[in-house]
């Protein structure tokens, strides 16, 4: 009897385990994999120009700390990568 309960009790758990791991991967296929999903969730970020402002800020910013210019180059090349990415955006 004993080892029938702890059997159950172990169940009990493994499924526990495996519904915290199940639900979160289940919302990731539905609302990342997939495209509609990916749609819905990233839609709104197409046309919200702060996002976008702040997304060529950052990836201007990443270009300016990984490449090694002097200073003048270096604000000339930063105005020309952020027009060139709100160009994109638009």
């Amino acid at each position: 009897m004993a080892l029938r309960t702890f059997v159950s009790a172990l169940g009990v758990v493994v499924a526990l385990l495996l519904t915290a791991v199940a639900v979160p991967a289940a919302w990731v296929d539905e609302n990342i994999v997939k495209e509609d999903g990916f749609v819905r969730l990233a839609g709104s970020l197409g046309s919200d120009s702060d996002f976008q402002s702040r997304l060529a800020t950052a990836a201007v910013g990443s270009f300016e700390s990984s490449v090694n210019l002097p200073e003048p180059v270096r604000s000339l090349a930063a105005g020309v990568l952020k027009s060139a990415t709100a160009g994109m955006q638009s």
